[in-house]
């Protein structure tokens, strides 16, 4: 009565799976960032700029989109088998459609699941799986309808398309925010701010998801007809309860409803007019996507150009060029209020790495004259002068130093919160301090 290992194992391969496939990303993250160790300057530059970290974002997100269907494969098992005839079939219109039929993978589920999915945003790699589910349960007409319309997808470039929308233009305009000083405002006001835009950006993710899918079947349809897909859709439906049937699946699923996906293959098979608004509107909606995405970036690039003469001087500070920051820092006359904490932050620690090191021009130069000759000065102006004028060459030590101990912050905070005037703050400080073992001198 006990089920078989054969039974069990697809099962917890797809409970496995998941957290397989969430590991991914901090793999490929993981090494970008040792690897931009390596390099100073791009380090600094993709930290410290609005541009370098969008750069760096969008290269991750490609890098990631790239390896994403390989490892799929991997994390849940994906085979290249499927049952006959059906797997002929499936390969035979895949091919017919311009779709590797290399690429036609089965899910194993133990029969647990009813899908189908097109892998990967990019066109390189993409694969298509079918679970086991799905090619138990269809017959091979139906299943084809399922193939052209996930195959529909990719010719119609959806994945692209959200990836753009969804990532790129969200990134590009989350430097310009910084304008609007949204900080300054009543924390209730950020918070309800917060959920409006999240809640308008996820209504219209979730409208142009469901417009896809529209354009997935009106793919299928021109294809093979409004049978197969039809039939696949019907016999799903009757077999399984559709997300969107509750108030909770149509505000959150990114599927229309069956009956209205029905209804437009079987209208845009029979009705010209229809068929002829349709392509009309699925042009003008590639038009409307292209021109958000140019505003984006525009308004990104000129917020780039805008902020780089503050960024330069973190950029060449940094990166160890002290002569060339100071000549940055001495061209402002004014500095905007976004701009006034980082860098009277980034002068103090400046004033200080000249004393020390003068004619430093990159980073390991600076990295040893200032380690520890910056940590000793502060301990020296702490007992001379007290924690507030120590603040400056504490700051610089733990920028200098490659690995700050926590005592060595708590010091640094110290001298912080008595610069802030934030006498609390002290008292707790100076406790972890005398706690861990107030350093030599």
């Amino acid at each position: 009565l006990l089920p078989k290992w054969s039974d069990g194992w697809p099962v917890f391969r797809l409970r496995l799976g998941w957290p397989l496939l969430t590991i991914l990303p901090a793999i490929l993250l993981g090494a970008r960032l040792d690897l931009l160790q390596l390099h100073r300057p791009s380090y600094v530059f993709v930290l410290a700029t609005a541009a370098g970290m969008t750069i760096a974002t969008v290269g991750f997100m490609l890098l990631a989109s790239a390896v994403l269907p390989y490892w799929f494969r991997v994390a849940f098992g994906l085979r290249s088998a499927m049952p006959e005839p059906i797997g002929t079939t499936l390969r035979s219109t895949a091919s017919m459609l311009g779709f590797s039929p290399k690429r036609v993978f089965s899910l194993p589920t133990g029969m647990r699941s009813m899908n189908a999915m097109m892998v990967g945003p990019l066109p390189s790699g993409r694969l298509l799986c079918l679970t086991d589910g799905l090619l138990a349960t269809l017959d091979s007409l139906s299943l084809t309808g399922v193939l052209a319309h996930e195959v529909g997808h990719s010719r119609m470039g959806h994945p692209g398309l959200l990836m753009l929308l969804a990532v790129i233009v969200p990134l590009m305009m989350l430097s310009p925010l910084r304008l609007l000083e949204i900080e300054d405002l009543d924390v209730t006001m950020q918070v309800t701010g917060a959920v409006v835009i999240m809640l308008l950006f996820w209504l219209s993710l979730r409208g142009l998801a469901r417009r896809f899918e529209y354009e997935a079947d009106v793919s299928s349809v021109r294809a093979l007809g409004a049978e197969p897909c039809s039939r696949a859709l019907m016999t799903v439906s009757r077999m399984s309860v559709p997300p969107t049937r509750s108030v909770r699946g149509r505000l959150l699923s990114l599927h229309p409803d069956e009956k209205q996906r029905l209804e437009l293959m079987r209208r845009y098979e029979v009705e010209p007019e229809f068929r002829t608004q349709f392509d009309r509107n699925t042009r003008r909606i590639r038009r409307v996507i292209a021109l958000i995405l140019a505003v984006a970036v525009l308004i990104g690039g000129w917020f780039w150009q805008a902020d780089w003469k503050f960024e330069r001087v973190l950029v060449r500070f940094y990166s160890g060029d002290l002569v060339a920051a100071q000549n940055a820092m001495d061209q402002f006359s004014e500095l905007p209020k976004r701009w006034r904490d980082p860098l009277q932050q980034v002068n103090e620690q400046l004033a200080c790495a000249l004393e020390l090191a003068p004619n430093a021009r990159e980073w390991s130069a600076v990295e040893d004259q200032l380690v520890p000759a910056a940590w000793d000065r502060g301990q020296l102006v702490l007992l001379a002068e007290g924690p507030a004028a120590a603040r400056p060459w504490f700051s610089l030590a733990i920028t200098a130093i490659p690995e700050p101990s926590p005592t060595e912050y708590a010091v640094y905070e110290f001298c912080k919160a008595a610069a802030d005037g934030d006498s609390h703050l002290m008292s707790e400080l100076a406790l972890i301090v005398k706690r861990r073992g107030v350093p030599d001198g």
